[in-house]
């Protein structure tokens, strides 16, 4: 069985009206690649402030780097401080379709809204943040779910489903 590595930061805002709160990115209907409108896979469904793939050869901390300017864009990545993120759920999901065992190793940090106001997020990606609490975790939508549209309703993956409710249960990273 083959086996892949993700990365993905949860930030919570550490100040203003969103604190407390963490950003999700939601995906947009096509994406731009190679000058040309690419339908997306997974339409309006939700992921955390930024996640990626492990290219060969690469370590984790440099993936969240990579990442992070890939879809925050550079002025974000050129101030916020990546070292700071600390690891907080390590998943595993061997029960994909295509017989590829994933590795998603979950950080999380705090961000400030000066910050936030320096992030460009990426083509793929609709342009705001949308910002969750605690309270927000049982009206979110698991893709696949009888009943679940992403389009009308916040919408993530199984397992980044589990991380976020895991981050919010773990008090020690929350304002």
């Amino acid at each position: 069985m083959e086996i892949k590595k993700v990365v993905a930061a949860w930030l919570i805002c550490k100040d203003g009206k969103d604190a407390g709160k963490v950003f999700l990115q939601r995906r947009t209907e096509t994406e731009l690649k190679d000058g040309k409108n690419n339908l997306q896979s997974y339409p309006f469904v939700c992921q955390p402030t930024w996640s990626g793939k492990m290219e060969r050869n690469e370590d984790v901390f440099t993936t969240l780097k990579r990442e992070g300017e890939e879809e925050l864009g550079t002025r974000f990545a050129s101030i916020f401080d990546f070292s700071k993120l600390q690891l907080f759920y390590t998943n595993e999901n061997d029960d994909c379709p295509d017989k590829v065992k994933w590795i998603g190793h979950n950080f999380t940090g705090f961000v400030s809204q000066k910050e936030l106001s320096l992030v460009q997020l990426h083509s793929g990606a609709l342009p705001k943040f949308i910002a969750i609490g605690k309270e927000d975790i049982p009206l979110i939508g698991i893709v696949g779910e009888p009943g679940v549209v992403p389009s009308k309703q916040i919408t993530l993956f199984k397992d980044q489903h589990k991380a976020l409710k895991n981050l919010f249960s773990s008090n020690k990273f929350l304002i």
